[in-house]
């Protein structure tokens, strides 16, 4: 699918003579086959959409999402010959069948598995630890054997993590409700940060944000998205790492909330700006013809779920996130 992103603030989406074309000022951004293209996501408010380039796209069946800076979801407008129904419903089934539910939490178990020793081999820590796991993962016969085998995955991955961090920061493993010590307390704002990317993605591509494969449906808690970032997770994880590594934050930069401690309001923000910085960065994914931003490969990833409950692909590609810290 070929999905145009238009995040050029003060950019315009207008059509010329059978063209979609998006321009800012006399600049002309891009300019192509409006048949090529499958849906567009404006990004931002500064980005306008012509009512002549709506009715063109929506008489093609050409969805429009529109989705913040930040990724928060604001709404779409969905073509005459698409919309969010089927892939619901097609998601609803996938959850209820314990088999097929099986399988597709077994591929967010296993990608996220090998992120996280991707993130271990870029720093020279053993990732064996981890990567054992991705045998039992395949083998389970229930989810909840397999959230058993997520968990073992984890704790094993983080007791290695944890040697990658100064001892004095008191980093003894993963612990958030409430975080106790400054790298927790990164990684919840992190994952937060990350959580609000996926649920605008999910909603874009027209799935249920709250309809959990992996992560069981609870009132209030969007399970579906946490099951879409679990693969995403180590970027945050390489994010903390760098953010503590230089001196950007430090433990001067919390104060205590009840039993934990949070983030200073100065310090969020240099968090916000890293990982927008993040968020940005080109990386790969095999729906893509080029490198797109860790933002545009979650809802690459989104999309490629979408097409998995449809029955349109066998499995989920999902992108290349040790694109990021691979080349640094």
């Amino acid at each position: 699918m070929t999905t145009l992103y238009v995040n050029t603030q003060g950019a315009t989406v207008q059509t010329r003579d059978g063209r979609l074309v998006v321009t800012q000022a006399d600049l002309v951004l891009a300019d192509l086959p409006i048949e090529t293209v499958d849906e567009v996501t404006v990004v931002g408010r500064g980005v306008g959409i012509t009512t002549p380039a709506l009715i063109a796209l929506g008489d093609r069946g050409v969805d429009v999402a529109f989705v913040s800076q930040r990724g928060r979801y604001y709404g779409r407008f969905i073509g005459a010959r698409g919309g969010p129904a089927a892939a619901r419903i097609a998601q609803a089934r996938v959850a209820a069948s314990s088999s097929r539910a099986l399988g597709a939490a077994r591929a967010i178990v296993i990608a996220k598995i090998h992120a996280e020793a991707a993130l271990l081999d870029a720093h020279g820590s053993p990732a064996d630890p981890v990567r054992r796991w991705i045998d039992p993962a395949q083998r389970v016969a229930t989810l909840d054997a397999l959230r058993g085998v997520e968990g073992a995955a984890a704790a094993a991955y983080f007791r290695a993590y944890a040697a990658l961090l100064p001892p004095t920061l008191g980093f003894r493993g993963r612990a958030h409700r409430p975080p106790p010590d400054l790298v927790n307390a990164l990684l919840s704002f992190g994952y937060t940060l990350l959580l609000q990317i996926a649920i605008g993605a999910i909603q874009t591509v027209g799935l249920d944000p709250y309809l959990g494969i992996l992560h069981v449906a609870e009132a209030r808690r969007p399970s579906f998205a946490l099951d879409l970032i679990e693969p995403f997770r180590p970027t945050i994880d390489w994010l903390t790492l760098r953010l503590v590594s230089d001196g950007t934050i430090s433990p001067a930069d919390t104060t205590p909330a009840g039993a934990g401690l949070r983030l200073l309001s100065d310090a969020r923000q240099r968090v916000l700006e890293a990982f927008e910085a993040v968020a940005s960065t080109p990386i790969g994914h095999p729906l893509a013809a080029g490198r797109v931003s860790l933002r545009q490969a979650v809802t690459l990833d989104a999309r490629a779920w979408a097409r998995f409950f449809l029955g349109e692909a066998p499995t989920v590609a999902s992108a290349h996130i040790a694109d990021l810290w691979s080349a640094r």
